[in-house]
């Protein structure tokens, strides 16, 4: 609730924020106490060292820490943008984390074809998939929140914010977990 209170603020002062916000992916409580937003980018090779340690902490704080999943898709990474647009098209249909994982594990396979391919795996609705990656919405969502990342500071990937504590990189998780727990206490 720290985060979206200075995230309220900031809109307020800068409704110049290009693109619309939509729902996130979350692991945990709406109610918890610590909200951790991860700003990530699939084609990101940091940001991939990322996920196990994301579901440790999921595990170790299953009611105190949210864990909220938002899109920076870089835009020097050729395919993050469709990467992301698809990961929301999969979360539409809840299966979002599964897709998550699936594209960190094929990281070079992100072509649109590839998300499609990945998608008929999970047994997703395909025509439904197809037409949410499509949707102007999804897009402008992606949009908003690089452009989010920005704003915040929060330019490189992995980058996090703690409680409104803002983290840019990725050290270890021992670090991570320490700072979790900061704000957990």
């Amino acid at each position: 609730t720290v985060y979206l209170d200075i995230l309220n603020i900031y809109n307020r002062k800068n409704p110049e924020i290009k693109g619309m916000p939509g729902p996130s992916p979350a692991l945990g409580p709406n109610d918890a106490a610590v909200k951790v937003y991860i700003f990530s980018d699939f084609q990101c090779p940091v940001c991939r060292r990322v996920v196990e340690p994301i579901k440790a902490i999921n595990r170790a704080y299953p009611s105190e820490v949210q864990l909220i999943f938002k899109q920076n898709a870089l835009e020097m990474h050729q395919f993050a943008n469709v990467a992301a647009t698809a990961s929301l098209a999969a979360f539409r249909q809840g299966k979002f984390w599964e897709f998550h994982d699936k594209l960190f594990q094929n990281m070079r396979n992100l072509h649109r074809q590839d998300l499609l391919n990945y998608a008929e795996e999970m047994g997703l609705d395909m025509k439904r998939f197809d037409a949410d990656m499509k949707d102007p919405k999804i897009q402008a969502q992606v949009n908003y929140e690089r452009n989010l990342a920005t704003a915040l500071g929060v330019r490189g990937t992995p980058g996090f914010l703690i409680n409104g504590q803002k983290s840019v990189g990725w050290g270890s998780y021992g670090g991570f977990k320490i700072q979790v727990a900061r704000a957990v206490k």
